[in-house]
């Protein structure tokens, strides 16, 4: 089938328009693409029903690969042998790239993409636009979208760029895509998942040059809420949230994982940049905005969480006030720094404990503690009040966990087969699970 009889979404600037050609020559050669992403100077491109990737990249790059021409090098992902019709898919890539290599820019740089709209939307936007996460999940309880029943969120890493470094930031590193492309990006979200969560983040994605523009672009578009993660010190002197309309689908998640300024510092790999923080989510409050303060649990801080929910009485003034949210680490596999900063989670639910009261103390709201996906304590970890309050129940991706499966990201004991969560529950980060163990879960029986 050729790419003009098939319904083709694109976003491709100007100055990529030769993708639109190699992908018609691939028709032509009966090679059957799916999608074609140009981005982190690499040129993947999806074939056939099954995934298989055929990979571009400039020759500079000495990787190996199937065959080179002047310019590039072509492979695939994967170790395996391809079959013979991935091996004739790669051999016509080649031809047609030799054809036309003249005509492509030798280091890949910038991004486009080019796709059929055919599959399962999640699956066509994950292929068209590399910087975007999906979860889906439902709510219960206490929580902000308890309303929504379902929910689709759509995480989109509008850059990788930030002005702290925070030693166990769980953002992949990625090229940045443009603000045409993350226009795009939206647009087609809004198409393809009507009544999606859509979250801006990062990176810092205050650092972005048309920020302000990028944002206000997603209020016009119909997303059941807009949520900016951010660590708000930009909004102290460089932008105004003032300006940004107050809508109830927008919330701004600001990340701030201490009052006391060295720990604070330790917590982010900066210095002196606390009395910003601060201040930059003051004006967010002050201009009507709501606000979450996310905290990552970590060894820097988890002893000054008690002090830190009591400094809250006066660290923010006025009638808006921010709500609370507690987080754990995630541990990516890209961040092997991280798991330097975990804490054991007997002791995180005793500092939790201290904290919660405190925040009863205080009349300061908290979300349940169970109110992440990924960040949230095992529920087997938490009293039977904390898992009533409310959850997110996350859909969980089958390459995600496992049963003393140390070959996944997240890891289960043996014994969570019998547990109740155990559909809905990840387990810990396999750093965690190396480090500590898996002794600390206990199945929660059907009774409880």
């Amino acid at each position: 089938m050729t790419a003009g009889r098939r319904k083709i979404l694109s976003v491709v600037p100007k100055r990529h328009r030769w993708l639109r050609a190699l992908t018609d020559a691939l028709a032509q050669s009966e090679v059957p693409w799916q999608n074609a992403v140009l981005a982190d100077r690499m040129l993947r491109i999806r074939v056939g029903d099954a995934p298989f990737n055929l990979v571009v990249r400039p020759i500079e790059t000495g990787m190996p690969g199937w065959k080179n021409t002047s310019l590039y090098v072509i492979g695939y992902d994967g170790a395996g042998e391809p079959n013979p019709d991935q091996k004739r898919w790669l051999d016509l890539l080649h031809e047609v790239l030799r054809s036309m290599e003249l005509d492509l820019p030798p280091g890949l740089e910038g991004f486009a993409s080019i796709g059929i709209r055919a599959g399962a939307p999640g699956e066509i936007l994950q292929g068209l636009f590399p910087f975007i996460t999906i979860e889906h999940s439902r709510v219960s309880g206490n929580l902000p979208y308890s309303g929504y029943g379902e929910i689709v969120e759509v995480l989109i890493r509008v850059t990788s760029r930030c002005n702290q470094a925070c030693p166990f930031c769980s953002a992949p590193h990625h090229d940045e895509p443009d603000s045409e492309i993350l226009l795009a990006c939206q647009r087609a979200i809004d198409d393809l998942l009507p009544g999606a969560m859509v979250s801006l983040t990062g990176g810092e994605p205050t650092l972005r040059p048309a920020f302000l523009q990028e944002m206000e672009a997603a209020l016009h578009l119909d997303f059941r809420h807009i949520q900016i993660q951010t660590n708000a010190l930009r909004f102290a002197d460089k932008l105004d949230p003032g300006v940004i309309p107050k809508n109830e689908r927008l919330s701004f998640f600001v990340s701030l994982h201490a009052l006391d300024p060295e720990v604070y510092d330790r917590c982010t790999n900066t210095s002196g940049q606390l009395s910003r923080a601060l201040s930059g989510t003051q004006r967010i409050l002050d201009a009507g905005h709501q606000v979450i303060i996310n905290t990552v649990i970590c060894r820097e801080n988890i002893a000054h969480l008690k002090e830190m929910v009591r400094g809250f009485a006066g660290a923010f003034s006025g009638d808006n006030r921010p709500v609370l949210h507690f987080s754990v680490l995630i541990c990516p596999e890209y961040n092997r720094e991280a798991a330097q900063h975990l804490v054991r989670y007997s002791e995180v639910t005793e500092a939790l404990a201290r904290a919660v009261g405190s925040a009863r103390e205080i009349g300061m709201e908290l979300q349940p503690l169970l109110s992440s996906t990924h960040a949230s304590l095992p529920a087997c970890l938490l009293d039977e009040q904390s898992r009533k309050s409310g959850r997110h129940i996350y859909q969980i991706e089958p390459h995600e966990t496992g049963y003393e499966d140390f070959t996944k990201p997240y890891v289960k004991a043996q014994a969570c087969r019998d547990c109740r969560e155990t559909k809905h529950c990840l387990g810990v980060p396999r750093p965690y699970a190396e480090r500590f163990g898996l002794d600390e879960l206990a199945p929660i029986s059907a009774e409880e």
